[in-house]
């Protein structure tokens, strides 16, 4: 495991391939890793076994039905926001057996499974 040294937080981002101190750590290292890569381009290892781990470990947390996912991509989600418009943005998206490409939130799901440690 990759451990980035990182400065002191009340919690941590624990993953496959590396363990993070703080939440803001961890985003930082995903969010450059998603803006990054091109749309449609799958992620490779070690961060494709993160973020597969990542997103089986936010469907539990928020007991959502996992979808079957074998690999990660970026797209673009252009999903309604609560305020009724339209915004597209930049995600991380599963891809599934079936070949579906699913978007999820990278922030929401590094919050779900952060762990406290005070």
């Amino acid at each position: 495991m990759r451990t980035k040294e990182l400065t002191h937080g009340k919690k941590c981002f624990p993953s496959k391939q590396y363990f993070f101190s703080t939440i803001t750590d961890a985003k930082a290292h995903f969010n450059d890793l998603r803006e990054s890569t091109q749309i449609g381009a799958t992620i490779s290892e070690p961060e494709r076994s993160s973020l597969l781990d990542l997103y089986k470990r936010y469907c539990v947390a928020t007991n959502f039905q996992a979808e079957d996912a074998v690999d990660v991509t970026t797209a673009w989600d252009n999903k309604q926001r609560s305020n009724e418009t339209y915004a597209p943005t930049k995600s991380f998206a599963i891809i599934t057996s079936s070949n579906l490409i699913i978007t999820f939130s990278i922030d929401k799901a590094i919050r779900s499974v952060a762990i406290d440690r005070r």
